[in-house]
């Protein structure tokens, strides 16, 4: 064995020198070299501790820069009248909190106070061209597209995010600056933007057609305020959204708070925002025919804290102003977000909202009766303006929250991306409700009748003809998915009465329609988790063509009907999908000629 060899390939220990050692034959080997002993700063006590090794400290990681913001915001100051503040002043005490944000404020008024400023910077305007270079991204957020036409010169230099508050295909078309159309210069403009954030969907569509390649699509966000409930008010208060004019349809809301009147109840109805002296004349003239000078309140424009204080106090709002937008206006949104019941016009903006936040009134010829019978419904059912007080608190929250707005803005300003909400408009929210027998919308008739157990039979098309209400109903909603479950009590039918037909309404909403059988009895008023058995297999399914809005499918249901009324089949009631919130099921039961029973006189239930 080559002893020079094997020394060569073996690795110095750390005590070894670093120099290579070359050992003879039958040399012994050196013996290890030991460590040095430590220097000690004189004599040590026999009894003393060894000293501890001293323990390296464990250094942080570096916290990553913040990346440094600058948001021109073009606002101009805000309307009084309504709660509604602008994207900017919501949005830039977030942007503060993640980022080294400076606002530079172009035009006239200030876009946020002073008390709210936080860790916001706010260099003067002149200033902008000179600091432009120092920030990471520019931000630009403007109430309309005209607003960018003032700052072309600094958008030229610094292009950036583009947040439009509103805009519109017509609007941007009939923009003119000294007598000129600008409309496409305001395009070319947006083709330089980074990207281009709106909050309709039919805009950005129009942007896209325009040649715009970046443009995301996000549910426009609200404050949210804290929600009031008084436990007990000796009157229900009517709040009329869209100002006081006459598309608002103040008069008709003032006849039929008139009709409420003489029913028994005691209400009342205010409408905020200026109005013309001869409008204004005219409005308390109908209100002083209908004896109605006490109940009617027109307090013109109000401060944003007097408007929060009377929408925390009113308990229904009425959205039924003829409205030609793509999507629910700012004063209905920011009813839905205090969480109050809300009476809106059949217009196709209202139709995207859910069945469950908002009460939609049917296209009828007479709009008064439906809306008379649509307040007297929300007025004698308090369960069902809960329920919706709730779903649309819910509702807001999840779609137009301010805090889910910003994280698909951080997305952007970083780079990964715009996450339109395009192809969901409608989104989605985390709610679940049950109701027991709340008051029933009955088809054909304007206002309607609380039905209980023991009254469910009602003569309503002739001798032979019976609509039931259900007797149990339960429906429960989480995210999209919504399961109901209901049940028709049959042994109100008079002695040896013979079914010839029974059919089934469901009112829906959405595409598919699937009945199962409850395969086991169930209480309706049980914990929302516990859900009844059902059997997996439906007994009817069936297709709408259109999936928006609101349907009432059919269901010749006359084989089950027979068999719950003779007990061949455990009458525990059917469970269905995707039914609508605002009007219940019913079963439309007739009967054979001579069945023997005791019609009662009109205007009498059995």
């Amino acid at each position: 064995m080559n002893i020079e060899r094997y020394a060569a390939d073996q690795k110095p220990t750390r005590s070894e020198a670093t120099e290579p050692v070359s050992i003879q034959a039958g040399t012994p080997r050196p013996a290890k070299a030991q460590p040095p002993e430590r220097e000690t700063a004189g004599p040590q006590a026999p009894d003393a501790k060894p000293a501890e090794p001293k323990l390296l400290e464990k250094q942080e990681p570096a916290e990553p820069r913040r990346l440094r913001l600058a948001v021109v915001a073009a606002i101009s100051p805000q309307w009084a009248g309504s709660d509604s503040i602008g994207i900017a002043r919501l949005l830039l005490p977030l942007l503060a909190e993640s980022y080294d944000c400076d606002l530079f404020e172009a035009g006239k008024g200030t876009v946020i106070p002073e008390e709210e400023n936080g860790r916001l910077g706010r260099p003067a305007a002149e200033s902008f061209m000179e600091r432009a270079g120092r920030y990471d991204r520019l931000i630009y957020m403007l109430e309309h597209p005209g607003q960018l036409l003032p700052l072309r010169e600094w958008f030229v230099r610094r292009p950036g995010i583009v947040v439009l508050e509103t805009c519109d295909s017509i609007s941007l078309g009939a923009l003119q600056e000294g007598g000129q159309p600008v409309g496409q210069e305001i395009l070319d403009l947006l083709k330089q933007a980074d990207s281009v954030i709106v909050h309709e969907v039919g805009v950005a569509r129009y942007l896209r057609m325009n040649g715009l390649g970046r443009v995301a699509v996000y549910p426009v966000p609200r404050k949210l305020p804290i929600m009031v409930t008084a436990l007990s008010k000796p009157e229900i208060v009517f709040a009329c959204l869209g100002g006081v004019k006459p598309f608002s349809r103040l008069e008709q809301a003032i006849a039929c708070m008139a009709q409420l009147v003489a029913m028994g109840w005691n209400v009342r109805l205010w409408a905020a925002g200026a109005y013309g002296a001869e409008y204004g004349k005219r409005l308390r003239g109908i209100a002083c025919a209908y004896d109605m000078t006490e109940r009617l309140e027109l307090p013109g424009r109000l401060e944003p804290e007097a408007y929060a204080s009377r929408m925390s106090r009113s308990d229904i709002c009425l959205g039924i102003g003829s409205y030609s937008g793509k999507a629910p206006g700012d004063e209905l949104l920011d009813a839905m977000a205090y969480g109050k019941a809300a009476i809106v016009s059949a217009v196709p903006a209202h139709q995207r909202l859910p069945d469950d936040c908002v009460y939609k009134m049917r296209p009828e010829p007479d709009e008064e009766k439906e809306l008379l019978a649509a307040m007297l419904e929300l007025v004698r059912n308090g369960q069902l303006r809960n329920r919706m007080r709730r779903q649309a608190r819910a509702y807001m929250s999840a779609n137009h929250s301010a805090a889910k707005y910003m994280k698909r803005l951080n997305g952007e300003i970083r780079g990964v991306g715009c996450g339109s909400e395009e192809e969901d408009p409608e989104g989605e929210y985390d709610a679940e409700e049950t109701v027991v027998l709340p008051t029933a919308r009955q088809p054909g008739n304007g206002a309607s009748t609380a039905l209980s157990a023991a009254a469910s039979v009602s003569p309503v098309l002739g001798r032979t003809d019976l609509q039931l209400a259900p007797s149990k109903y339960r429906r429960v909603r989480k995210g999209r998915a919504v399961k109901c479950f209901f049940s028709f009590d049959l042994t109100g039918l008079p002695p040896n009465a013979s079914i010839r037909s029974a059919v089934m309404h469901i009112p829906v909403r959405g595409r598919k329609l699937r009945v199962h059988r409850i395969s086991a009895s169930w209480n309706s008023a049980g914990k929302l988790r516990r859900l009844p058995r059902v059997r997996p297999k439906p007994m009817h399914s069936q297709t709408r063509r259109a999936s928006k809005g609101t349907a009432v499918l059919q269901w010749d249901c006359t084989t089950l009907a027979r068999g719950w009324q003779s007990g061949a089949v455990g009458n525990y009631g059917v469970y269905a999908t995707a039914v609508s919130a605002m009007r219940q099921p019913w079963l439309l039961v007739e009967l054979a000629e001579g069945a023997g029973h005791s019609h009662p006189k009109e205007g009498e239930t059995s």
